[in-house]
């Protein structure tokens, strides 16, 4: 599609294309789309080769805001940097910022919106979010997860989870087992810990009772002190029974 024209003939909208020789790669972009709005404005999206957007640009004028995400080996984002954190970029370059041993050349180095995802090596899940003011700034913690295996083998059976990863040619299914919070940008010692715990139905990784242990609210904050337990019992199918 080149033009979209709509509300009678009011308002069009006009879409461009184009790519570039870079090798293929998921910090490398591919594909240039510019959508020009009736009003003059423009979004621009460069993708690498797998369409995962790089570098999202809205222009208007003079003024331009941009957003842009890095990828790991695994097509994860473990990047993303907000238009507060970005002084540019040139698309010469094949990961449009120009990163230099570690360093971007259109990252401001202490101002900014940046963050950053962590992934489990096992399961691929998201292990933590963290935030840093520009590229250089101190990394704080938001979230915290750790998960745990129901391993599913050929002849065997599962009644419980296990925290160590199965072999022997075994598939695994990864449930959360802990989530930890960090409401304090300076002390990262306070934390709000839930954690997970999972029977199973026999001979599967279909989670038959769910028991959630909430963080403890303090008498200082109007609570017991005591941690909230929620339990939750599924069919075999994952429709919930009862809480």
């Amino acid at each position: 599609m080149t033009k979209e024209i709509v509300q009678g003939g009011s308002r069009t909208f006009t879409f461009s294309y184009s790519e570039s020789a870079n090798t293929d790669g998921y910090n490398s972009w591919k594909t240039k789309t510019v959508e020009t709005l009736p009003g003059g404005a423009q979004n621009i999206v460069y993708a690498n080769y797998a369409g995962q957007t790089m570098l999202r640009v809205f222009q208007d004028g003079d003024d331009e805001w941009l957003e842009f995400w890095k990828y790991d080996d695994d097509a994860r984002a473990v990047l993303h940097a907000n238009p507060s954190a970005i002084s540019g970029y040139d698309e010469q370059y094949a990961d449009l910022l120009h990163e230099v041993d570690g360093n971007y050349e259109f990252l401001r180095d202490e101002e900014g919106l940046i963050e950053l995802f962590e992934y489990d090596a096992a399961s691929g899940y998201l292990t933590a979010e963290k935030i840093k003011e520009g590229e250089d700034g101190d990394e704080i913690k938001l979230r915290e997860y750790e998960y745990v295996t129901c391993p599913l083998c050929s002849g065997s059976s599962s009644s419980s989870s296990s925290s160590s990863s199965s072999g022997g040619g075994c598939l695994s299914a990864y449930f959360t087992s802990k989530a930890t919070a960090y409401p304090d940008a300076v002390d990262q010692d306070k934390k709000l810990i839930t954690t997970y715990s999972y029977t199973f139905h026999t001979g599967t990784c279909q989670v038959k009772q769910k028991t959630t242990t909430l963080p403890s609210v303090s008498s200082g904050q109007n609570g017991s002190g005591i941690a909230a337990v929620r339990k939750e019992y599924f069919h075999v199918y994952g429709n919930l029974n009862w809480i």
